[in-house]
């Protein structure tokens, strides 16, 4: 999770009224900046403003954090087109010429052409991939990249 790791400000010079334009700084451990700029009175604490927005800022980060991984840890479905394109051509056209010798591909495809949508981390997927690079039909790279959310 990211966190706010420092906090700076810079003061402007002092405008007509007497206030000041203030610029601070907060930078993540992961290096992201964050600057915000507020017009600040005589009167107002420029330390204790600070030290709250970094405070509010590490709220923000960890509800971003949650959230995140709650979207992040699910997947959208693919129409079985838009699942079957992330294969290249030669990629399609070897795996159906193989279906024709080896009856765990052609299932697996018998399986895909009749689903309505295709989730490309469901196991099924996953353990059909799994066996068309054992078979040589797909590298260990394009089935990441062809099993991938």
């Amino acid at each position: 999770m990211t966190t706010i790791v420092s906090s700076t400000y810079e003061a402007g010079n002092a405008q007509a009224d007497g206030r000041q334009y203030i610029t601070e700084h907060h930078t993540a451990d992961d290096g992201s900046v964050y600057d915000y700029s507020y017009l600040a009175d005589n009167s107002t604490d420029i330390n204790l403003v600070l030290t709250e927005r970094a405070t509010l800022l590490n709220v923000q980060l960890a509800s971003l954090a949650v959230a995140q991984s709650i979207v992040f840890g699910t997947t959208l479905p693919l129409s079985v087109y838009g699942f079957l394109s992330r294969m290249t051509p030669q990629e399609r056209i070897g795996i159906r010429a193989a279906t024709k010798s080896d009856p765990i591909i052609e299932d697996f495809m018998v399986l895909l052409s009749h689903a309505d949508v295709v989730y490309p981390l469901n196991s099924d997927v996953q353990n059909g991939l799994s066996y068309l690079s054992a078979k040589g039909l797909l590298t260990p790279d394009r089935v990441a990249v062809i099993g991938a959310a």
